[in-house]
């Protein structure tokens, strides 16, 4: 009989956790469980349409070493997505330092690429600490990726740890930057947008009537319609005064000089030194004549 007491009250404890468990609102235990085993490890094969190289290694998280440079896609499970999807790494390592790039898209339409970058090796933890870690950061790494095909393989403890204590209701580092609501989502494969309450909607106060302008003032005097009437027409501009030309008369013709009638001979000499005009018509005149030698 006692037997049958304890076995029903350990019936009714198990029904209880259950009824707490699978009945929260959307499964929420339950999301948040798959959420961190999918992130738990990388695991999968790389492919690109181009020849790429990609040998790096970083395990465990404080020894990088390699180079890794791959834009393609990757088959299997990676930063927390399973199936296929669009998969770019870029990674550098000499040991004490090295930095990390390393991005997951889904095949769906609306989801997001996961893109994380940070610092690695005991100068990059130490750089990290000041500004900031990344979301998701595989703990252990490996790449390797020759031509057209590679394959990955990473482990994340700090999931790992998620995982196992998260049954028991304890997550010892979670999502970091994350809060819960945004953790829940992203497992369901939804987006959450966080809410943040606004001011309190102020009532519009009317704006006061502008001041007409003050009309101009008039004198004592004078009244206004006075005043535009006894405004002075605009007088028209004088125009420049030029000296009048004088016209000018037409010049008179040149007259003829009257001619002058030879006055005759007086003396019997010049009788002799005129030549008649019929000597001269008779004949050319001489160069040198007698009576011109005779005084």
């Amino acid at each position: 009989m006692r037997s049958r007491c304890v076995r029903g009250e350990a019936v009714a404890i198990l029904v209880v956790c259950l009824a707490v468990l699978g009945g929260a609102p959307g499964c929420t235990y339950l999301s948040r469980r798959w959420s961190d085993a999918t992130q738990m490890m990388d695991l999968g094969l790389t492919f690109s349409k181009k020849p790429q190289f990609g040998l790096y290694a970083n395990c465990p998280m404080v020894t990088p070493i390699g180079y890794s440079k791959v834009d393609g896609y990757f088959v299997g499970m990676g930063g927390g997505k399973l199936g296929a999807g669009e998969h770019h790494q870029n990674n550098a390592g000499v040991l004490f330092w090295g930095r990390e790039e390393n991005s997951w898209k889904g095949a769906g339409a609306g989801d997001r690429a996961t893109v994380q970058k940070n610092s690695a090796g005991v100068v990059g933890i130490a750089r990290d600490a000041k500004e900031g870690r990344a979301n998701y950061r595989p703990a252990c790494i490996h790449y390797l990726h020759l031509g057209f095909v590679g394959v990955m393989w990473n482990l994340n403890y700090y999931k790992m740890a998620d995982f196992f204590c998260g049954w028991f209701g304890w997550v010892p580092f979670g999502e970091r930057g994350e809060s819960e609501a945004t953790r829940v989502a992203k497992a369901d494969g939804k987006g959450v947008t966080p809410f943040t309450p606004g001011l309190p909607a102020e009532e519009p106060v009317a704006a006061k009537p502008a001041a007409a302008a003050p009309p101009p003032a008039a004198s004592p005097t004078t009244t206004p319609s006075a005043a535009v009437a006894a405004k002075p027409a605009p007088q028209p501009q004088p125009q420049p005064k030029t000296a009048p030309v004088a016209a000018r008369l037409p010049e008179p013709a040149e007259r003829p000089a009257p001619a002058v009638a030879k006055a005759p001979p007086t003396t019997a000499r010049d009788a002799r030194k005129e030549p008649s005009e019929s000597a001269a018509a008779a004949g050319p005149k001489s160069r040198f004549r007698l009576e011109d030698l005779v005084p």
